[in-house]
């Protein structure tokens, strides 16, 4: 066997399954946007997604409104593909509308949310089939149905699965569902043992292997510089400014410190306009 053969034996493809992805910002988009264009220099990388463009992070109304079905190229030239339905599925669809009534998730939240995932599959099952058929690996970063939807495509198919799912316990992506969808992969690649321990609080029986891989950070080395604000203390929120993050409550309980301090906001999203001169809103930023 050659150079290049040998080459060709151990390129495998990969196929990177995740709710939103570039150009969209976030923290899991770009997670899965450098570890893509990482890949891609040994392996044949794809990507699935709902959106990617400048649709919404709900992976309920991407779904159920996609985008165009086509097939795109990030700029490391990777393959994006918009998993989106027709016509027929998307009237399947429909009753994903209900999740957006305040009302019914307050009074079931997983289990409603879980029972949804009968009319998610119907309408997507067998595109992704199609897409999963000749792929080595899959790895999903989604907490929503598209990742377990992926678990049962790939034991059908019987294609290794990892997931990294960034689960906020008791805050989205660990309803009963999910957690089992989660447990059924050859492995689970996590952040963090916070994760691992919590995962095997609530999977005590889950027999997948866990890894604990944390995000690679860049070392900036010792600051040298002037602190920004001189010795004022201050708290920075970094992240979209979407609801459940808690921006605005952070702002909210902020106007009631009495000590002199910052508050500093930095991340995509919709300025704050909080009128407090102690605060600080950076809108978005780079590394």
């Amino acid at each position: 066997m050659n150079t290049s053969d040998t080459a060709s034996h151990f390129r495998k493809k990969i196929l990177l399954i995740t709710d939103s992805y570039w150009p969209l910002v976030g923290g899991v988009e770009n997670w899965v946007h450098a570890l893509a264009a990482d890949l891609a220099n040994t392996h044949e990388v794809s990507i699935i997604t709902h959106a990617s463009g400048t649709k919404w992070h709900s992976p309920f109304l991407n779904s159920l409104f996609p985008e165009k079905p086509a097939v795109r190229f990030d700029d490391s030239g990777i393959p994006v593909i918009t998993l989106s339905p027709g016509l027929r599925e998307r009237i399947m669809l429909l009753p994903l509308v209900l999740w957006h009534f305040p009302f019914i998730r307050k009074v079931c939240p997983k289990g409603f949310f879980d029972f949804l995932f009968i009319f998610y599959r119907t309408a997507f099952s067998r595109r992704l089939r199609k897409l999963i058929k000749n792929a080595d690996i899959v790895h999903s970063f989604s907490t929503g149905y598209l990742g377990v939807l992926a678990t049962r495509v790939c034991e059908r198919n019987l294609v290794p699965l990892i997931h990294s799912p960034p689960v906020h316990f008791d805050k989205w992506g660990d309803t009963p569902l999910l957690l089992k969808s989660y447990a059924r992969a050859r492995a689970i690649m996590c952040l963090s043992n916070d994760f691992k321990n919590e995962f095997l609080k609530r999977m005590p029986g889950a027999s997948c292997e866990i890894i604990v891989n944390p995000a690679p950070v860049k070392d900036q080395g010792g600051h040298t510089g002037p602190r920004p604000y001189g010795e004022v203390p201050f708290v920075l929120f970094l992240g979209r400014r979407e609801e459940h993050k808690g921006a605005a409550m952070l702002a909210s309980a902020f106007a009631h410190i009495s000590a002199q301090a910052r508050l500093v906001f930095a991340g995509p999203g919709p300025s704050l306009n909080v009128p407090n001169e102690s605060i600080e809103d950076r809108g978005e930023v780079d590394e």
